[in-house]
């Protein structure tokens, strides 16, 4: 009798265990334009994307990818995260070449030059942002989820928990979804992204900037957060062994002194190791502060258009990607770019009013 009950026991637990899982697996925070453009990215054909952009919201702003595939026929996709943080770069680099094989991986300097978050809540919002995009029962996820709380632990971070189990059931951090008038299914639901990875907005995506803080120009050597540097090497010595060549840039913005000087040590620190870093600063000869970008650090669809015209070209001439147009594994790039410029009159339309 005793063994029957043990054994319903744990019967019971398994099911229970095995609902909690799929409650996690459904109700995460997921429906943004992170996760839209990598369930897009996910669903090409393999080995239909020659070139990879890893990083931060500095490169989906920028970057057009059906533009460059409309005009040059390259296949080039931005695998961003808004902040995107450096402990979260090398299981993000390893989910995107899952299922394709790109000749160059061009990647932001912005993950590798900030402040980290001084407290739990930053720390969280940043982490989540990353984790909660990848495929609950990935290997990758689960990397990042242990990268996370690695440096938790060396940074300090203020409050936050040595272990923090919401970031494998993430049914305990969104729960709230549950709420009567606090949840949708719509919001289930996954979308794809209708622009190639290029991020849309009614607003920022056709607005001039304000106000800008002018870029503090300065020749210092100001080190990289210990963390950030120690992320840089760890990314380093895992792409080494890969078969892509790798590159390092960072997209035109203001920057303040403590941005510029750590830029400085990182191209030097880069260049040393000799690898390719682009810093490049804006050029008035190809932007004007005052119709291409939306703030400080990202361009507006017309910035956009300049830098994508330029880097197209860039990758073209040094990295001698295929053209792709007319190839039946490319078909999903087809007419994106009409779709982008079609919804930009939309947006301008919607502006003037």
């Amino acid at each position: 009798m005793k063994n029957k009950k043990l054994v319903r026991s744990l019967v019971f637990a398994v099911l229970v265990f095995a609902l909690l899982l799929t409650l996690c697996d459904l109700f995460e925070y997921n429906n943004d334009h992170s996760s839209q453009r990598l369930q897009t990215y996910q669903d090409l054909d393999r080995n239909s994307v020659d070139a990879l952009i890893l990083g931060t919201s500095g490169m989906d702003r920028f970057w057009i990818g059906a533009k460059a595939y409309e005009e040059h026929g390259m296949t080039v996709y931005p695998i961003t995260v808004e902040a995107m943080p450096s402990w979260v770069t090398i299981p993000m680099l390893k989910e995107a070449t899952k299922r394709q094989n790109p000749k160059v991986v061009v990647v932001d300097l912005r993950s590798f030059v900030g402040d980290y978050p001084s407290n739990s809540t930053k720390f969280d919002i940043h982490s989540r942002r990353a984790i909660d995009i990848l495929d609950f029962f990935s290997l990758t996820r689960f990397e990042a989820i242990a990268n996370t709380h690695k440096t938790i632990r060396l940074a300090e971070v203020e409050d936050a928990p040595v272990i923090d189990l919401s970031y494998f059931l993430t049914f305990i951090r969104y729960h709230g979804m549950w709420e009567e008038d606090g949840f949708s299914f719509d919001e289930l639901k996954n979308p794809k992204s209708k622009y190639m990875g290029f991020y849309m907005h009614p607003t920022w995506t056709v607005s001039p900037m304000v106000d800008y803080t002018p870029t503090v120009d300065t020749d210092e050597r100001i080190p990289l957060e210990p963390l950030c540097q120690y992320w840089l090497d760890e990314f380093l010595s895992y792409t080494e062994k890969q078969d892509y060549e790798v590159m390092f840039m960072q997209t035109p913005s203001t920057r303040t002194r403590n941005e510029a000087g750590r830029l400085n040590t990182l191209k030097d620190y880069l260049t040393e190791k000799g690898y390719e870093c682009l810093v490049l600063d804006i050029d008035e000869n190809i932007y004007d502060l005052e119709t291409d970008f939306y703030n400080d650090g990202h361009v507006n669809y017309y910035g956009a258009e300049k830098f994508t015209e330029w880097f197209a070209k860039y990758l073209k001439e040094n990295y001698e990607l295929p053209d792709r147009r007319g190839d039946e594994k490319c078909e999903d790039w087809e007419g994106v770019y009409d779709v982008i410029k079609d919804q930009v009159k939309v947006y301008e339309e919607s502006l003037a009013k």
